[in-house]
């Protein structure tokens, strides 16, 4: 079904080639590189790039659910940025190892939902604006029940607090209990930076 999903936002598998004993996947081209690489290992992206980029990749995992697609395997190197500041999601509909740190708890039971899509992208938003993962594990199953997750605004000095209820709706083990959608998550954060951002230009005035 991944592969009657169009949106320009998107990177989806479309065929499957056999030839002799040789399979090969039919993917739509990259779009830019991925964030996590443009970043660094343990750098961070500033709040306005994560909103911006964030809310691009909602929209394209939204179109997905809408069709009844969800990922299922996001992870922060699936997510595009190009030269134009166009942001792509990977990898939909195609076979890839697990990713405990960015997995949705209810996913180690089998089930998949749109809101399992929510979590990864939280934990990707979590990663680009802190720069490490929210859940590095080892046990990552025991750190996502438990919440275990350091506070963005604790983690990283000047990040508004307001950010810390964002993040802990998101990664609520009950996928009942997150942001009904990932745009719905989108724009909290990009509600909370629009804010922190007025803020700040009281101050400076």
């Amino acid at each position: 079904k991944a592969r009657e999903v169009h949106h320009p936002g998107l990177a989806a598998m479309r065929g499957i080639l056999q030839e002799d004993d040789r399979v090969c996947l039919v993917l739509d081209a990259m779009g830019g590189s991925p964030v996590s690489s443009l970043i660094g290992k343990g750098n961070r992206a500033s709040p306005a790039a994560v909103v911006e980029l964030i809310s691009q990749a909602a929209a394209a995992l939204g179109a997905a659910h809408a069709q009844g697609v969800a990922h299922g395997r996001l992870r922060s190197s699936d997510i595009t940025f190009s030269r134009e500041g166009k942001a792509k999601v990977h990898f939909l509909g195609v076979p890839q190892e697990e990713a405990p740190a960015y997995m949705a708890p209810e996913q180690a039971g089998g089930a998949l939902l749109p809101a399992s899509d929510v979590f990864a992208l939280a934990a990707c938003a979590y990663e680009f604006l802190v720069g490490v993962a929210a859940f590095p594990g080892p046990d990552h199953g025991e750190q996502k029940r438990r919440m275990l997750c350091t506070p963005p605004s604790v983690a990283v000095a000047g990040l508004p607090k307001a950010l810390d209820e964002v993040f802990r709706r998101a990664f609520f083990p009950d996928p009942a209990q997150r942001y009904r959608s990932c745009g719905e998550f989108a724009s909290a954060l990009e509600t909370v930076w629009s804010k922190e951002k007025r803020k700040r230009s009281g101050r400076e005035a």
